[in-house]
């Protein structure tokens, strides 16, 4: 569910990027935590250095990473939305601790907005 939202996070409507937002918090809301850590690290874009794919070694593979494209939005209402979106995950999710290292960065960048 988590993944399929991605695509409401790079649509050209502002409003669909808000809402896709506010549906994936819903998402690690009521989620299990292993899914979570695998949903938010295709969020960001990561990549294990130590495990590199065979797929790799043919033809090059990019991820990217979604929650730097909110940050730079176009929108200051979308990236408005963003930063209290990730503040409510740091905030009220329960296993906040494991996804703090990944988030705080973003909530950060907010401060020079």
């Amino acid at each position: 569910m988590g993944r399929s939202l991605f695509t409401a996070l790079v649509c050209k409507k502002a409003k669909v990027r808000m809402a896709g937002m506010t549906a994936l918090y819903h998402v690690f809301e009521c989620g299990a935590f292993k899914y979570n850590a695998n949903i938010l690290e295709f969020l960001v874009g990561f990549r294990d250095p130590n495990i590199v794919p065979i797929k790799d070694f043919y033809e090059s593979t990019t991820r990217m990473n979604y929650l730097a494209l909110m940050v730079s939005d176009r929108s200051t209402i979308v990236r408005e939305h963003f930063y209290k979106t990730i503040a409510n995950m740091l905030m009220k999710l329960p296993d906040k601790k494991d996804l703090e290292p990944r988030l705080f960065p973003y909530l950060i960048s907010g401060l020079y907005d």
